[in-house]
């Protein structure tokens, strides 16, 4: 009786929670593709594509696309585009019948929620966009994905680039104040003056660990005549724990770290700290 309780209750704020970001979605992105994503991509990725991906198909179906998706497997169609409660994947999704996915543990009412949302809008997958930043060395396989992420920029090899021409290149001191320079230039902007020492030194401690320098420590960098002295600084703050504390904290936000399950199953991770 509580089992069930807690699971009409979960429903019930996932619901809840659906129907208040539903409407930001429709507002910030017709077509879902915001909320695919976010929410939907993101689930097929940890609990799907290992068995209905690229490289594997049970029951001759595949996740990683629209079209797969909508052409269903070897039981038929599992996404019926609109009609979230006649799409056999909600069926499965909800553990309503003799197929549940995934297997070994049921997604939450909240994750669910947004699969029938998904679903509901048409089930939307953002088309690939070909990339400007292509490798000659890398040929077509026929596949859209696997070609977009091969030409992806990031993964192709690095090369010099040329510096852009600037005007005052007076300002210069090392390649990188060029395209700094130049994007000031193209804007009208013109670069502000060199900072003294007393603000140079708080801006790298706020920056690289988030805490004030002492007195003591702007003074030595004040009367720091060497032609190093920026680089101590900067070495000493980067070997500084508090650099790994203060820049760890954004990494964990984006990972939502916390230290139980949180929602209905709100069981301690004992080991969490260690990262």
């Amino acid at each position: 009786m509580q089992d069930r309780f807690s699971k009409t209750i979960g429903r019930l704020l996932a619901m809840c929670i659906l129907v208040m970001m539903s409407a930001s979605y429709a507002a910030a992105d017709a077509n879902g593709e915001a909320l695919f994503e976010s929410r939907i991509r993101p689930v097929l990725i940890e609990h799907c594509y290992q068995c209905h991906g690229e490289k594997k198909q049970k029951s001759g179906l595949r996740l990683d696309s629209r079209e797969a998706m909508l052409r269903g497997g070897d039981g038929g169609k599992i996404v019926i585009a609109h009609k979230p409660e006649e799409s056999l994947l909600i069926k499965a999704l909800r553990h309503d019948g003799d197929i549940q996915m995934p297997p070994k543990k049921k997604l939450s009412p909240q994750q669910i929620a947004f699969f029938e949302q998904w679903v509901k809008l048409g089930a939307p997958w953002p088309k690939v966009k070909a990339t400007p930043h292509t490798n000659s060395d890398i040929k077509p396989t026929g596949d859209p994905i696997a070609d977009a992420r091969n030409n992806y920029w990031s993964l192709q090899p690095i090369k010099a680039q040329p510096a852009p021409a600037v005007k005052a290149k007076d300002w210069i001191r090392q390649p990188l104040d060029a395209l700094v320079l130049a994007k000031l230039e193209k804007a009208g902007i013109t670069p502000s003056d060199q900072a003294d020492r007393h603000t140079l030194i708080r801006r790298a401690y706020f920056t690289l660990i988030g805490l004030p320098p002492t007195y003591e420590q702007v003074q030595a960098f004040v009367n720091d005549k060497s032609s190093n002295a920026w680089e101590k600084v900067v070495d000493e703050l980067l070997t500084n724990p508090h650099y790994g504390e203060r820049w760890a904290r954004h990494w964990l936000d984006l990972a939502r770290f916390a230290e139980s399950d949180g929602f209905e199953h709100d069981y301690d991770r004992k080991y969490a700290y260690h990262f």
